[in-house]
């Protein structure tokens, strides 16, 4: 395990096998801790791009943190040249020609999941900490249905726990659809029509995906592939 001040490796794939998830062939994951402090940007030793030279501490260190872990899965795919993953359209990273992947970071933690195009027509990750149940309750109303929330409760998932992962489980579809030229894609959007304790079946515009799902602790996981081909 990699370690230096304030940012370490975490092994997220190892977190995702005790649960008993496998990730689809061909996918690239990657994972770090960190600290928000001077010294973790100095170990972090990359270049900003312009428009983040006068951002945040924070913003500066989840950035670089989670262009780290996008560079480490991109290694694992045989890319060594990942262009410093420019800021593209809607604030996304800009993939190296023949990979898509997808970055998420927040409060201590960045990841990230990379693939040839062959194995995948477009990624999205994410991670949500989870709020107090008190607040997740109330939050749930802003982005899910109630027969969504249902699935949880049948799956004996805490509620404040499954509110989290369908949140997670939303983002990381908005992400892999994203495009330029598209209609953003909101959370009503999207529909969490099947569920079990690993994975869920998402429907969007006529569409299904398949998102794996999981609790990291105190936080949730989501990751969304979307297949090549018909």
């Amino acid at each position: 395990m990699l370690h230096s001040a304030g940012i370490s490796d975490f092994c997220l794939r190892s977190e995702l096998a005790a649960q008993a998830i496998e990730l689809p062939s061909g996918l690239a994951l990657s994972a770090c801790r960190f600290t928000i402090e001077d010294d973790t940007l100095e170990a972090l030793a990359a270049r900003l791009p312009a428009v983040l030279e006068r951002a945040p501490l924070k913003r500066k260190i989840e950035f670089l943190a989670g262009r780290r872990c996008a560079a480490a899965a991109l290694r694992k795919l045989g890319c060594e040249d990942d262009g410093g993953l420019p800021i593209g359209p809607r604030r996304a990273p800009t993939w190296p020609e023949g990979f898509v992947g997808s970055i998420s970071h927040g409060d201590g933690l960045a990841v990230a999941v990379a693939a040839q195009c062959g194995d995948a027509a477009a990624l999205g990750i994410d991670i949500q900490l989870c709020p107090p149940p008190e607040l997740a309750q109330r939050l749930a109303l802003r982005f899910s249905q109630l027969r969504e929330c249902q699935l949880g409760e049948r799956l004996e998932i805490a509620a404040a726990d499954w509110t989290t992962r369908l949140w997670a489980i939303k983002e990381s579809l908005i992400k892999a659809v994203d495009a330029p030229n598209s209609t953003r894609l909101n959370f009503f959007d999207i529909e969490i029509v099947e569920a079990d304790r690993q994975s869920a079946v998402v429907a969007f515009r006529g569409q299904r995906a398949v998102a794996l799902h999981a609790a990291i602790g105190n936080r949730a996981f989501a990751l969304t592939r979307l297949k090549t081909g018909p």
